[in-house]
């Protein structure tokens, strides 16, 4: 009796944990960190302290490439082991009569999107941006005219993007390169974060909409 109360105890404790451990996972945001520079595209991933990179991606050893093989094999080794017969066919059923679609499920679904991609956005924190942008023409007047019309489209292009989402700048920079040996020195960074329960509220409410209003049995 005593070992299963301490069993029951013992179970409670690890559903408390993971339990734990989901809430701490949607609550605590995730970042994706981007970064351009020197012609190579990095990304990557984590939450708090902990930071995965993802591109680019390291190149296999030898050692890795051949457990890889081996493995696919055996994959494909047990499949051809295991592979059934096809079933005798049978009387196909009659395809099932689905909804049509209306406008008025057009409105409700577009109605739907909306907000569910206005909670996404909002959910989305751009910070630590920081851009670097060389500019250079065929000569120096052409430089100076390429210099003012980047300035122009860049900050208004920031100032759209401002209002649709929340932006940091850590350095918006644009240097006008008449001698030409800033070329390749483009840097574009960024960490982009969100709460996943934002996200998946949202998403349910979405699913939600479409399942009261019988739109899915549209699609499905």
């Amino acid at each position: 009796m005593a070992a299963l109360m301490w069993a029951g105890r013992a179970l409670l404790w690890l559903l408390a944990v993971l339990l734990a451990l989901v809430l701490a996972a949607l609550l605590i945001p995730v970042s994706v960190w981007l970064e351009y520079s020197g012609g190579v595209f990095r990304l990557s991933a984590g939450m708090l302290f902990v930071k995965i990179p993802i591109l680019p991606r390291k190149p296999l050893t030898e050692q890795q490439k051949k457990r890889r093989a081996e493995k696919a094999a055996r994959k494909a080794q047990k499949k051809r082991r295991t592979q059934k017969p096809p079933p005798p066919q049978t009387q196909a059923k009659p395809a099932r009569q689905k909804a049509k679609l209306t406008v008025d499920a057009l409105c409700t679904m577009a109605g739907a999107a909306g907000r569910f991609l206005r909670a996404v956005l909002g959910a989305l924190r751009i910070t630590h941006i920081r851009i670097c942008l060389p500019v250079s023409g065929q000569d120096a007047a052409d430089t100076a005219v390429q210099y003012g019309q980047t300035n122009a489209w860049l900050h208004t292009a920031l100032a759209f993007l401002n209002r649709v989402f929340w932006l940091e700048f850590d350095q918006v920079r644009i240097e006008p390169d008449f001698t030409g040996n800033l070329a390749g020195s483009e840097v574009f960074s960024c960490k982009v974060s969100a709460r996943l329960i934002i996200m998946g509220i949202a998403g349910a409410a979405f699913v939600y909409t479409l399942f009261r209003e019988k739109i899915l049995d549209i699609f499905l």
